[in-house]
């Protein structure tokens, strides 16, 4: 069985987020941009892609926020730097939808730790 890390846990709860049922909680460039930076089919479906999209779209700037959030090592210094505005407002705005995930999981681990 596939061992699941925290930071594909945390991938996989962007992708859940921008399910296009829920709520919308993006703009539409930015949920394209996760959607394209995101597995579209597979045993890996909503996954993050293993390598960074093409430099200079939209896509490269969610998956940068994305793993920003979750596995920071793994982030394009480069590819954060040559951002044009369009790119920067699309990244801002993912990673602020990673930070409201990270407080509601957070929350709901303090709940879990405070039952009897």
């Amino acid at each position: 069985m596939k061992q699941v890390t925290t930071s594909h846990f945390k991938q996989r709860m962007v992708a859940q987020q921008i399910d296009p049922i829920m709520t919308p909680v993006l703009s539409q460039p930015a949920a394209l941009a996760v959607a394209d930076a995101t597995v579209s089919r597979g045993s890996n479906y909503g996954a993050l892609k293993k390598k960074m999209p093409p430099l200079h779209t939209n896509a490269a700037a969610a998956w940068n926020a994305i793993k920003l959030w979750s596995d920071p090592h793994r982030v394009s210094m480069w590819g954060m730097l040559s951002m044009n505005d369009e790119q920067r407002q699309i990244f801002d705005e993912v990673e602020a939808l990673c930070k409201r995930i990270d407080a509601n999981l957070e929350r709901m681990r303090t709940a879990k730790q405070t039952q009897p």
